[in-house]
């Protein structure tokens, strides 16, 4: 292990001996930007960049401009570091900047800077110094402002050239050296032989980092292709000190990957141009329900439709309605909203939109009504819709209503539910930047929501640049985004290349190894079923998903997952433990860098059992126990004295052990696949009784290294109990 590295997590470990109360960790981490008024934010370098690692590593990202009032952190518990990238910095005013900054350090709080910063050394107030010297660092007064002569002398590999090398050539930076003895620099750069013209272009410290402007990633002029030359995971791990903090985790069920699949209505009564289906007039949503949905009752599968293609007072009929109720009746298919009528440019319906705000686009749709005094003002007349959309929604037979495209909707769709189902999700529509009034009607109606910034990692976009956060913030509610992008981006929004949605097997590849960041999810639309290239690339992707160790749920478990996230308190009860509140559906929690550490059972409550892969340690929480708590021990092997769960495609919770017998519910798609601990030769007998169906018996032994494995065959939905005996065995160190 590295000094600096060692010191980190020694200052991690102090300042847990030394809490003498239950604390609650920090997850927030105060994101400084720029941006120019009325810019979205997701548009920084903050929220498309760097809130995805930082999720990663369990941390929540609270973004402020600069150029308004920042916050105060005085009575602040729940901040755990400040990052500052700022896009210019120009119209930032330096000294009030600076002065919040100088607080935020005397707080104690870690502070990254990348890119450039307000201000300059010619007034002190103004100066840049001011921050790096509360970081310890400082700013010698230089610009090296031709750098075709300078060479790197230190390259640290564990943080430097990342995913792309450094920039050729070397861009120009300022001279920037260490005054903390302890400085771990990650980039040195120097002119020729001249160790008076070193300047750090990234470094470390125990109160900060900072990455010179250019060097923290690759970006092409057009700013739509990036790389990372720094490791973000590792820089912002070092930086926020998140060794051996449980690290909320999304991607992650029961020791395995979470998989989830959900379909917008789009294209519900297209007509399939399918070779099976060709000249039969086959609507697209008939041929993925027997192609795709009637073909996978082990993958749950969440359908959306948009109300008004059943609706026959907009554009429904009979056959899309029959359509509608075939899903629903599957077992393993969750009902969801895709709106009423599909508004593709939510800002468009934001604060200021009347009726009128319509009227130049009402000849495009269809149905609509004209009220003959509708006045057409100049504002409206001149209105015009971002790219590729010219409608502000697909259906406008009626002025816009919020309330309409949610409660409306989940109304109207809900008629074509079987018995004992009820619809659970929103999946926005369109651009998907809703406003928050529309969270705020989801919220109403008691249903989650999904869709937008969604993941590629892919050829086309070989990044974790391009993987998205979990969410967002909007006053009280929460934006859950999906996991990965849709079809309609793999087919250059649907003008071609129909085949492309196979190229989801990559993305899905390299956000599972080599680090599992994401669940996987298959999401698409309707019109997958009209041509035979991306329905056979939608075959080909659920094949592969198939063959994979997965944990499937249905899309609105996840949501309440992702939400989970947002909501969980991690309060520190002592050293290495930790207690569980507020997580909502979330059940998993990570440690990174922790092959040598395990759960401490005995000191445990709450814990189904754990698994160690890809370098950590995922710890499952039972969904029954309110605030689990978790202990850790420092060790390699561990003393097993009843089954403890490795991973399962069921969910497992409930979960209660007496003398030689243990019981969980079960709930999950598709057959029993699990593995269990239990000391080495040990023989157990396991039975599962279904809700509906007969008991299954399966006895077994557990091989040499203690670990025991079964299949419970078992078909689409299915919900039981299970039963496990054993011997009560001598202690075995596993």
């Amino acid at each position: 292990m590295k000094p600096f590295l060692a010191a980190l997590i020694c200052l991690v470990t102090a300042s847990v001996v030394q809490a003498g109360s239950p604390q609650t960790e920090p997850r927030v981490i105060i994101g400084v930007h720029d941006l120019e008024p009325n810019t979205p934010l997701h548009t920084t370098y903050l929220a498309s960049m760097a809130e995805f690692p930082l999720n990663h590593l369990g941390l929540e990202l609270e973004a402020h401009n600069a150029r308004a009032a920042l916050p105060d952190l005085g009575h602040r518990q729940d901040v755990r570091g400040i990052m500052i990238w700022f896009a210019g910095a120009e119209k930032v005013r330096p000294e009030p900047f600076y002065d919040w900054v100088e607080r935020a350090a005397a707080k104690g709080l870690p502070i990254l800077v990348m890119g450039p910063l307000p201000g300059n050394d010619a007034t002190p107030s103004t100066s840049p110094n001011r921050l790096l010297n509360a970081i310890g660092l400082h700013n010698r007064g230089g610009y090296r402002a031709i750098a075709y002569d300078l060479a790197p002398v230190l390259k640290d590999k564990d943080i430097v050239e990342f995913e792309r090398g450094l920039p050729q050539p070397l861009i120009p930076l300022e001279m920037i050296s260490a005054t903390e003895p302890g400085a771990r620099p990650h980039l040195v750069l120097q002119r020729n032989a001249d160790t008076k013209a070193q300047t750090m272009a990234v470094v470390s410290t125990s109160k900060g980092a900072y990455v010179a402007p250019g060097y923290s990633h690759f970006e092409d002029r057009s700013g739509a292709w990036k790389a990372w030359i720094i490791n973000p995971f590792a820089l912002f791990r070092d930086t926020y000190r998140t060794q051996m903090l449980p690290m909320a985790d999304t991607s992650t069920e029961m020791g395995r990957r979470i998989y989830y699949s959900h379909i917008d209505g789009d294209g519900w009564n297209s007509i399939s141009e399918v070779d099976a289906y060709a000249k039969q007039g086959v609507p697209a949503a008939e041929v993925i329900l027997r192609d795709v949905a009637m073909r996978f009752p082990d993958l749950p599968l969440t359908v959306a439709p948009i109300a008004a293609d059943l609706d026959p007072d907009w554009v429904g009929n009979a056959r899309a309605q029959d359509i509608a109720r075939a899903f629903f009746a599957l077992p393993h298919v969750e009902a969801g909203s895709h709106t009423y009528t599909h508004p593709f440019e939510w800002g468009f319906f934001g604060p200021g939109y009347t009726g009128s705000s319509e009227l130049p686009f009402l000849k495009r749709y269809i149905k609509a009504k004209v009220d003959p005094k509708a006045h057409l003002d100049a504002k409206a007349a001149n209105r015009k819709l971002i790219f590729p959309y010219d409608v502000p929604r697909a259906y406008g037979a009626i002025p816009f209503d919020i309330n309409f495209e949610v409660s409306g909707s989940i109304s109207y769709i809900s008629q074509f539910l079987p018995a004992g189902k009820r619809l659970s999700i929103m999946q926005w529509s369109g651009d998907t930047l809703v406003f928050p009034e529309a969270l705020n009607a989801a919220a109403r109606a008691n249903v989650l929501n999904i869709n937008g910034r969604a993941s590629r990692f892919d050829g086309d976009f070989p990044s974790y640049t391009n993987v998205m956060p979990v969410g967002e913030r909007s006053g009280k509610n929460v934006r859950i985004y999906a996991s990965h992008a849709n079809e309609n981006e793999y087919t250059a929004l649907w003008q071609g290349r129909y085949f492309g949605f196979r190229y989801l097997v990559k993305s899905l590849q390299n956000t599972e190894t080599p680090r599992r960041v994401k669940p996987a999810n298959v999401y698409y639309h309707m019109y997958s079923g009209e041509k035979q290239a991306s329905l056979r690339a939608l075959l080909e992707v659920l094949n592969y998903v198939q063959a994979q160790e997965i944990t499937p749920v249905t899309t609105s478990h996840y949501a309440a997952i992702a939400r989970g996230f947002f909501a969980v308190s991690l309060v520190r009860e002592g050293h290495l433990r930790w207690r569980i509140r507020d997580r909502g559906a979330l059940n998993t929690l990570r440690f990174d860098d922790a092959n040598a550490v395990q759960v401490d059972y005995e000191k445990s409550s709450g814990i189904v059992g754990h698994r160690h892969t890809q370098g950590s340690l995922y710890v499952t929480l039972d969904a029954a126990v309110q605030e689990p708590l978790i202990a850790l021990i420092n060790a390699v092997a561990l003393v097993v004295r009843r089954p403890v769960l490795s991973h399962s495609r069921w969910r497992l919770t409930d979960a209660q052990h007496t003398d030689g017998k243990s019981t969980l519910r079960s709930e999950g798609f598709g057959p029993g696949e699990m593995a269990w601990h239990l000391p080495p030769h040990s023989k157990a007998t396991f039975t599962w009784r279904p809700d509906r169906g007969d008991p299954q018996t399966i006895k077994v032994s557990t091989d040499s290294d203690g670990v025991l494995r079964i299949r419970i065959p078992a078909s689409g939905y299915n919900k039981g109990m299970l039963t496990i005996t054993y011997s009560k065995p001598a202690e075995v160190t596993q």
